[in-house]
């Protein structure tokens, strides 16, 4: 006769363990704010290259740019941002989605230099945007690639293809773009301050000043869309609550609207 004993008789239990909530793909609504946005961008770039088919504004130039910016940044979060299931595509997307962030609060401060310039030094309308596509393009991808440099393996996780919101790693995404939002405030300071200087004191370049005002304006906007944007997305990484993903889509479709 076989005994059973405790040995026998017992089972075995493991503990349960919370996982953190994963997606498979972007929330609809921020998707169709994200597709709705692609469209009203690529019409108003039409729009602007067409008025400025003989690139006589370089003002101009330096917002189709930032514009391009824009869309590509748009269609990679909707391409890629939860294409989890391939780490070295997954590592290239949040290497491009962490590029074309600060390349956007970099094009924001290129175009408010150019303002302040031509509110200054009253120069023309016409000339170089070189340095604003260095300012735009090539800054950013020297802070992308020395991050990347450093902490490549941080790129991407089996949750989103982006920095890791939980973890001081995202500083070097966030602490670049308030820096350039801060300058972008202070810059709109000083133009305020020349233009009441100029109204007051010089009246006879006070049209210069006022030609800009518009877009010195239009970038205070810009810059505070920005700010918002980069809250609620690393609030939808961090929670996915779907209050915030509907916060995140509104701000995305508003600002888009404004152009």
């Amino acid at each position: 006769m076989i005994i059973p004993t405790d040995a026998n008789m017992s089972t075995v239990t493991t503990p349960m363990t919370a996982t953190p909530t994963t997606i498979d793909s972007l929330p609809p609504e921020v998707t169709a704010a994200l597709i709705i946005s692609i469209i009203l961008i690529f019409s108003t770039l039409i729009m602007l290259i067409y008025a400025n088919r003989r690139f006589e504004s370089d003002r101009a130039i330096t917002v189709c740019c930032f514009l391009l910016t824009m869309s590509a940044q748009h269609i990679t979060l909707v391409s890629g941002l939860y294409s989890t299931s391939n780490r070295a595509a997954c590592v290239a997307v949040a290497l491009m989605i962490h590029f074309f962030e600060l390349s956007e609060a970099f094009w924001t401060l290129g175009m408010i230099v150019q303002i302040v310039l031509k509110a200054t030094y009253k120069t023309p309308d016409i000339g170089s945007t070189s340095q604003y596509c260095a300012l735009g393009w090539i800054t950013p991808l020297f802070v992308v690639a020395s991050t990347a440099g450093l902490q490549l393996e941080k790129y991407g996780n089996p949750r989103y293809c982006f920095l890791p919101v939980e973890e001081n790693i995202i500083f070097a995404f966030l602490v670049p773009g308030l820096i350039i939002i801060m300058t972008n405030y202070t810059c709109l300071c000083y133009i305020f301050y020349e233009y009441v200087t100029t109204k007051k004191k010089d009246k006879k370049n006070l049209p210069q000043v006022l030609s800009v005002v518009p877009n010195a304006r239009a970038c205070a906007v810009i810059s505070t869309f920005l700010l918002l944007d980069w809250s609620f997305f690393v609030l939808a990484l961090r929670l996915n609550l779907t209050a915030v993903n509907a916060l995140w889509a509104f701000n995305k479709l508003v600002e888009a609207s404004t152009f």
